[in-house]
């Protein structure tokens, strides 16, 4: 009980996220299956309604895509379209308060520093306190707030020589290397 009480205060922050798949600091194999699979939809269906799954078919990255995305604010429909929202709106603000903060904090992260941002560093912040995400998590909503500064951030990546390269759009080699 005094263990949960002190964990309760070091990793206030943290987010609620029901799903023994992905919140775990080492994902099996087949959790990083459906991690993938839901990473390339995430990337290329980002425009539409559940990223194109199936209403009746409910593959076990549909089943991540539904408690750790869209029910937690990340995955929405404004009057644009379907998104990764760049800015909330009030309600996911009131009803999401933590995945909002955890949001806030990776922007802050990416746009308040002096030099390039590493995918490591944003997961060594939201694996800290206030926010104690686990690795499996991470990935999801590392590049879920990717996918929502998509076009307010540039990417870089090295290439073979070790030398870092602009990436014009988020594609499949650099979702692969998000791990």
């Amino acid at each position: 009980a005094i263990a949960s009480q002190i964990a309760d205060e070091i990793f206030c922050e943290t987010p609620i996220v029901l799903n023994e798949l992905v919140n775990r600091s080492k994902p099996s194999g087949s959790a990083n299956a459906a991690i993938n699979k839901l990473m390339l939809l995430m990337l290329k269906n980002a425009g539409k309604e559940d990223l194109g799954f199936e209403s009746d078919v409910f593959p076990p990255e549909k089943g991540i895509y539904l408690s750790c995305l869209t029910s937690k604010g990340w995955h929405l429909k404004t009057a644009e379209g379907y998104t990764f929202p760049y800015e909330w709106d009030n309600k996911a603000q009131v009803t999401q308060t933590k995945m909002f903060k955890l949001w806030q904090s990776g922007v802050a992260v990416i746009k308040n520093s002096d030099s390039l941002i590493t995918i490591d560093e944003l997961y060594k912040h939201w694996m800290s306190p206030p926010f104690g995400l686990t690795s499996g998590l991470c990935r999801l909503y590392g590049l879920a707030l990717l996918k929502s500064l998509e076009v307010q951030v540039a990417f870089y990546d090295k290439d073979s020589t070790n030398n870092l390269i602009f990436i014009p759009e988020l594609d499949e080699v650099f979702v692969n290397k998000l791990h």
